[in-house]
């Protein structure tokens, strides 16, 4: 199994590597979609025309975002030659063929929303925080080099754990599955053996993938972004964290496209389930 997940993996960057096109594609892509959020995020609603611009960038960086991963699943579900035509034929594809993966998105994501609001609900560090008021009224005076260290407030700690799960590992890998499945069997066969995408969605080999990506796209990024060498001078100090911010964008791009692609090419290797009447 694990010279498997070795293989998809190694493989589906090889092939986004070697189709440098769709690649660039890919990436041009990637840049308008982060430009588009940096204009959604800056952009005022103070004015009619603000109200306009905040709009139509809400209404295109999803469009954008699902044509993304249109390209990811099919740059290793079609076989994807050098040409220019190729990729152009992928982006066609993805131009015609992402609504459907936001169809099947909808339901991933109104699972996410009623989620949230059911761990919204729970009162997060309430006994914690009551245990420290009675520590703290009924403990004598301390110095601060003698006062005891805070204790851990671990229904905090089991509530981030538990987002993490959900929202970044198990609704991220439904979806990338449900998508994989929508490209290769089209929308209605993929609706319906959902439940069988799903099921499969977890299994070891599939989560290792997943787990191997979330270190590239989401682990280093977080890393790098943390780093502040000791560097003097404000031009350099700006400069770094330029460079520092691009390279985690890349990595970001790079880790998630090869990572669908590493789940793309583990569901080819399954058998297509045989849909009657469609």
């Amino acid at each position: 199994m694990i010279k498997n997940v070795v293989g998809s993996i190694k493989e589906a960057a090889r092939r986004l590597l070697s189709n440098w096109r769709a690649s660039l594609i890919i990436l041009l892509l990637y840049v308008a979609l982060l430009l588009v959020i940096y204009v959604f995020l800056s952009t005022m609603v103070a004015t009619v025309g603000q109200v306009i611009i905040n709009g139509l960038t809400a209404l295109i960086a999803p469009v954008i975002f699902f044509v993304i991963q249109a390209m990811g699943v099919s740059y290793m579900a079609h076989e994807a030659g050098a040409s220019e035509s190729s990729a152009s034929r992928q982006l066609k594809r993805a131009l015609n063929g992402f609504w459907k993966l936001v169809v099947v998105s909808i339901p991933i994501v109104l699972l996410g929303w009623l989620l949230a609001y059911l761990i919204g609900q729970i009162p997060a560090g309430t006994a914690a925080a009551a245990h420290e008021a009675v520590r703290t009224a009924s403990a004598p005076v301390r110095t601060a080099a003698h006062r005891a260290p805070q204790p851990i407030d671990w229904r905090g700690v089991g509530l981030a754990a538990l987002q993490f799960l959900i929202y970044g590992i198990a609704l991220p890998l439904a979806a990338a599955n449900l998508w994989i499945a929508t490209a290769r069997d089209g929308l209605r066969p993929a609706i319906k053996s959902a439940h069988r995408t799903l099921s499969r969605s977890f299994a070891p080999g599939t989560l290792m993938i997943y787990l191997a990506g979330l270190v590239i796209f989401c682990v280093i990024p977080y890393l790098l972004m943390g780093m502040r060498p000791p560097i003097k001078g404000e031009l350099i100090e700006v400069g770094q964290l330029g460079v520092q911010l691009a390279v985690a964008a890349l990595l970001i791009l790079f880790g998630w496209i090869v990572t669908l692609g590493a789940l793309t090419r583990i569901q080819q290797s399954e058998p297509v389930p045989k849909q009657v009447g469609s």
